[in-house]
């Protein structure tokens, strides 16, 4: 139990440096910028986190099953990265170069715009392997990392903020610090005997896409899922946008602190097997999501108004709604990879987020022919989804666990 909370507290600070950048800039950005600003800021953000999943390719789940399996061999882990980076770099390019056609005809665009802006944060955020640091437990050596450059960012911005930069200017300074830390990683990494070469060779970049492929995809149906809400909206109006979004991150906040455990969680219950740290951790996490929700239902309205101003006011029901949603995250994301690695048996839980995906669609086209979609509808959908995964999952944890009873 205390590797575990080690772990999760090394990934935490690792994960939440990310969330440093929003976290101080966002309060200040309301109070300099308008509301249409404020918009384009949290679509950048979006942007970025849904981005990071699609160039992830599954690797905070595969990485790490695939370095156990090849017994954390140095030669086999870095023949490994190499392949991943690859990769990564030649869907960059082929991503960089549609987005630029893109910007090209239509450059007026704002949205566009911010996705252009945004690209140097995509990139480098997606070069830091931290499945390969998870998997030679050396989380803290990371986290150091990208807290330090992660501030660097921070002050970069705000001094573009008080002097008075256009939003643009300020989505691409917050990339700074990626591009720190992803230097920095590779070259500790490559300091510690992980060499990275360049890739020329099919077969193993086809083997990778066959091994990855159910990992990725259940990636990216849970993305899909998490971040459409933010580009729906950004169709409709900039008010609707901003008041969501700063919802829509202190629910990511609740969500990030959550993942890490469970990410945590999933390595040592894969090699340990162990029943009592699972429903412990459960437990733990159900009490947190409790404790959270009763202080935004006391105290939601001082902490708008601290952080955001009157005008976020309107983001209170929101952020109820969103309280409730993260509880039943927690029962779907908890009985997924973490409660199958108890049995082994990772496919259904790769098929519970299809699953996810079709209803939180289903329910957006029902929204959308009867004239509802609203951000409240929106999340309400969401929560739908959760439930109906949790209970996927729930489903097939009973199954197995009463196999391995008998």
């Amino acid at each position: 139990m205390l590797k575990l909370m080690l772990n999760s507290i090394y990934l935490l600070l690792a994960q939440a440096s990310a969330l440093l950048i929003p976290l101080f800039l966002l309060p200040l950005l309301t109070r300099y910028y308008g509301l249409s600003d404020v918009a384009l800021y949290i679509f950048s953000v979006s942007v970025i986190s849904f981005s990071y999943l699609i160039f992830d390719f599954g690797l905070s789940t595969y990485g790490i099953k695939k370095s156990a399996e090849v017994e954390y061999c140095q030669a086999k882990i870095s023949k490994l990265f190499s392949i991943t980076l690859t990769v990564k770099f030649l869907f960059f390019l082929l991503v960089f170069l549609v987005v630029g056609i893109v910007f090209y005809i239509n450059q007026n665009n704002s949205y566009i715009k911010v996705v252009v802006f945004s690209f140097i944060s995509i990139f480098f955020q997606s070069l830091i392997p931290y499945w390969l640091f998870q998997s030679i437990n050396k989380m803290k050596v990371v986290t150091l990392i990208n807290v330090a450059s992660r501030l660097s960012s921070i002050i970069i911005s705000v001094f573009f903020v008080f002097f008075g930069f256009d939003i643009y200017s300020v989505i691409l300074a917050t990339g700074f610090g990626w591009v720190i830390a992803s230097c920095v990683s590779l070259k500790y990494l490559n300091s510690l005997g992980y060499t990275v070469s360049v890739i020329v060779s099919r077969e193993p970049l086809i083997l990778f896409f066959k091994e990855v492929r159910d990992f990725y995809l259940s990636r990216l149906a849970v993305s899909s899922y998490l971040y459409s809400n933010v580009f729906i909206l950004s169709t409709l109006s900039a008010v609707n946008l901003a008041v969501y979004g700063v919802a829509d991150y202190i629910y990511k906040i609740i969500q990030s602190l959550v993942s890490v455990v469970t990410q945590a969680l999933f390595p040592q219950i894969a090699e340990s097997k162990d029943y009592t740290i699972f429903f412990k951790t459960l437990f733990l996490l159900l009490l947190f999501i409790f404790i959270i929700g009763l202080f935004f239902k006391l105290y939601s309205h001082d902490v708008i108004q601290l952080l955001y101003g009157p005008s976020y006011l309107l983001a209170i029901p929101f952020i109820e709604a969103f309280i409730v949603l993260a509880l039943f995250n927690v029962l779907s994301v908890t009985f997924g990879y973490p409660a199958a690695s108890l049995f082994s048996k990772y496919d259904y839980v790769n098929y519970s987020s299809y699953f996810c995906l079709i209803v939180y669609f289903c329910g957006v086209v029902v929204l959308y022919l009867v004239n509802a979609i609203s951000p409240l509808h929106l999340i309400y959908t969401l929560i739908a989804s959760e439930i109906c995964t949790f209970l996927w999952r729930l489903s097939f944890f009973v199954k197995y666990y009463k196999l391995q009873k008998v």
